[in-house]
């Protein structure tokens, strides 16, 4: 036992730091996965299974936008990594300014052309959703969207963290997100009658409050370096961030297409109810 401590004490400074955060995420990782398996039995105790297998389709459809960056939050995590191992901090503040900027961007035109097409959209048919059973679902979808969206430029702090070989970082938003929504959903529970749209909320909001509270840790203290700046954005680096960032980002595409439609399929096929039994199992 002494022997596999004393390893993670030895090597170079990156490589003692690396494992040491290797470790810590494992933990935390671990936190995550029994938050999430807690919130299960939790949530569906506020709601009833058609309710919970309206909200867990509803969330594997927003889960898509994570792959509209086109990977480019990938390329950042290694071209920061490479600038960083050279000690170069300003070509650092300029990876992250520019993949910032183009987030905001793509989610900007994302929203604009949701927002055109969402007025046309029935989402009762496209999920199968009778519309007595689940009030407002249109608006309910609107504002879930609306959140993904924000959380969809502030996860960018994920990257910056593991590019400088502290994936503890990474995995302690995940964890915190799961803890505030575990506290907030057992609040609910004992306050309020389930409601879809709460949880949805909830769930929505509670990575994008750790996100808000790490964002000026990040930049104000800990990576100050790094911090964002419009006068750092250069156009010209996104060529190649974007072009390491459209490689993960087939392999992305390839995931979503292998985990993330089931739940649509299920919903459409043999009813929405049916997707919380899927999950669960």
């Amino acid at each position: 036992m002494k022997q596999f401590l004393r390893s993670f004490r030895e090597g170079n400074e990156r490589s003692v730091k690396a494992k040491q955060n290797i470790a810590l995420a494992i933990l935390l990782k671990g936190g995550s996965v029994a938050a999430s398996f807690l919130l299960i039995p939790l949530t569906l105790g506020y709601l009833d299974d058609y309710q919970f297998g309206v909200w867990l389709t509803l969330s594997s459809i927003m889960v898509w936008m994570n792959y509209f960056d086109i990977g480019i939050s990938c390329g950042l995590r290694n071209k920061l990594a490479e600038a960083m191992a050279r000690k170069d901090s300003v070509l650092g503040q300029i990876y992250v300014s520019t993949t910032l900027f183009f987030l905001v961007v793509i989610i900007a035109v994302i929203f604009v052309l949701f927002s055109i097409v969402h007025y046309w959209l029935d989402w009762y048919t496209l999920l199968n959703v009778p519309h007595d059973r689940i009030p407002n679902l249109n608006e309910l979808v609107f504002i879930v969207f609306t959140l993904f969206c924000i959380n969809f430029v502030l996860k960018f702090l994920r990257m910056v963290y593991i590019a400088n070989q502290m994936p503890m970082y990474s995995n302690l938003f995940v964890f915190l997100g799961n803890l505030f929504s575990l506290a907030a959903i057992y609040v609910l529970k004992l306050t309020t009658p389930g409601d879809l749209g709460k949880v949805a909320f909830v769930f929505s909001v509670a990575p994008i409050l750790v996100y808000i509270l790490a964002y000026p840790y990040t930049f104000k203290l800990k990576y100050k370096e790094l911090a964002p700046r419009f006068s750092a954005v250069r156009l010209e680096y996104a060529r190649e961030l974007m072009g390491l960032g459209v490689q993960f980002f087939v392999i992305q595409i390839t995931c979503l297409v292998a985990f993330s439609t089931s739940n649509v399929l299920i919903a459409q096929l043999v009813g929405v109810e049916q997707v919380t039994s899927y999950n669960i199992a």
